[in-house]
């Protein structure tokens, strides 16, 4: 009777236990993403050389690269923070000017080619 009491006890915590997200707490090497958009540049106003006024337009392509380093930090040109992994969900955080925190969660493929709209940067 106790043994099966002991096998019935070790199958619910075996069970439990991998119903729980897994986590992989960060990237295993340094890691980078990257998210381009593109834009329109406009100059107004200009002038030929028969004094006309006209205006330019130039399209402009903005890439911003995200770097996840192996401690669970990150970094990009403009923020920096930690980050962590559960399953295909990674978790940004932030803090703000006032000392809050702002989290963006984002899905990683499962090839991690992706991670958002973001693109894995080959090494």
């Amino acid at each position: 009777m106790q043994a099966r009491l002991l096998l019935l006890v070790t199958l619910l915590t075996a069970t439990a236990a991998s119903a729980q997200p897994r986590p992989r707490p960060t990237f295993s090497a340094t890691t980078s993403f990257e998210s381009c958009s593109k834009s329109w540049a406009f100059a107004c106003g200009k002038r030929d050389s028969g004094g006309q006024t006209y205006g330019t337009a130039h399209e402009m392509t903005h890439c911003e690269r995200y770097v996840f380093q192996p401690d669970g930090t990150f970094s990009s040109s403009f923020e920096r923070g930690t980050y962590t992994i559960v399953n295909t969900t990674v978790t940004i955080v932030t803090r703000n000017d006032d000392g809050s925190e702002h989290k963006v969660e984002l899905s990683l493929s499962a090839d991690g080619a992706t991670l958002g709209s973001m693109k894995r940067l080959t090494r």
